[in-house]
């Protein structure tokens, strides 16, 4: 008998607790939340089905995994802090803090493909005749061991009927994790710039990374590894060769509906280090809703030795609406 009630106050001490938002308290173990609905298991009823927006808080005894309206993918244990709400502490980032509202799933059975879509355009007539439009695609999945992302990148305008731009460019990564914050990675990328005389510039190769931040409002990973550089120009010559790569990218959150990223990749030759290769993209990004909002992109590439004729930085600004998935 004593031990029994022994046994039945250790379950209760370590069980999972939420409130809602009537006051009602439910003491059980969270099994999982997907599509906005949270169950709970319970040691005197069969599993009950909550709504999200009808938990006013919530305390979990144990760690748990995540997903994150972005879809990132991460370990901890909710709490309420001084404040009095519900957050979320990775194990791995313990001074971070992911609100209630920002989580998308617990327990999710799979990881979920999470990105980006943005369009801009202009158009000008009258004494001049002018015309662009921008195109951006990121999408990323993650789990706890791996990350897989692709990005892709169009550009065109034309002024008086004649084209004056017009390049793509697409990137394709893999992320394994090791040892958190350690991973390697195997990363490729395509180009065509006509104006920079480029018929086409493959990059590919391995590395490993450092994840120095994963947090809801900073990130940030540092990248080293090599790379083999095939270029195809218009009309000057074909070469091959290998290169270093370094790579950054940066994400920071100003304010709540504000953030700034900033992705750097520069590649350098193994046999002519003064021939490098520079492509840096930055943007501020301002939310008007839950999947909508506004960018303003800064990309920067720049050759030490381009192809005759050609100049060494070009530089892109770029309006447009962004829409996330």
């Amino acid at each position: 008998m004593a031990s029994t009630l022994v046994a039945g106050v250790a379950t209760v001490s370590s069980a999972d607790e939420l409130v809602l938002s009537n006051g009602d308290t439910i003491t059980g173990k969270v099994q999982g939340m997907e599509k906005g609905v949270l169950t709970v298991g319970t040691p005197y009823s069969e599993p009950v089905r909550i709504r999200k927006s009808s938990v006013a808080a919530l305390r979990t005894d144990g760690p748990v995994t995540v997903r994150t309206a972005s879809g990132e993918i991460w370990n901890g244990s909710f709490l309420i802090n001084e404040a009095g709400q519900t957050v979320f502490k990775p194990a791995e980032r313990p001074w971070d803090e992911l609100a209630w509202a920002d989580i998308d799933a617990i327990d999710p059975a799979t990881p979920r493909l999470g990105g980006k879509i943005s369009a801009g355009a202009s158009m000008r007539s009258g004494n001049t005749r002018r015309a662009s439009v921008n195109i951006g695609f990121d999408a990323e999945k993650r789990t706890l061991q791996d990350r897989s992302s692709a990005s892709i990148r169009f550009n065109y305008a034309e002024e008086n009927g004649r084209t004056t731009a017009r390049n793509s460019y697409a990137a394709l990564k893999y992320d394994y994790f090791l040892t958190s914050p350690y991973y390697g990675y195997l990363s490729a990328e395509l180009l065509n710039d006509r104006f920079r005389d480029i018929d086409l510039r493959a990059v590919a190769g391995p590395g490993a990374g450092y994840q120095v931040w994963d947090g809801a409002s900073k990130s940030l990973l540092i990248e080293l590894g090599l790379s083999l550089v095939r270029e195809e120009l218009r009309s000057g010559r074909d070469e091959s060769w290998v290169t270093a790569r370094v790579g950054s990218n940066l994400r920071l959150g100003l304010t709540k509906d504000t953030s700034f990223n900033d992705g750097l990749k520069a590649y350098s030759r193994v046999d002519e280090p003064e021939n490098f290769q520079v492509r840096n993209e930055a943007s501020l990004n301002s939310r008007l809703n839950s999947y909508w909002s506004l960018k303003l992109t800064n990309i920067i590439e720049y050759d030490s030795k381009p192809p005759v004729n050609i100049k060494k930085t070009d530089i892109y600004w770029i309006l447009s609406l962004q829409y996330t998935f």
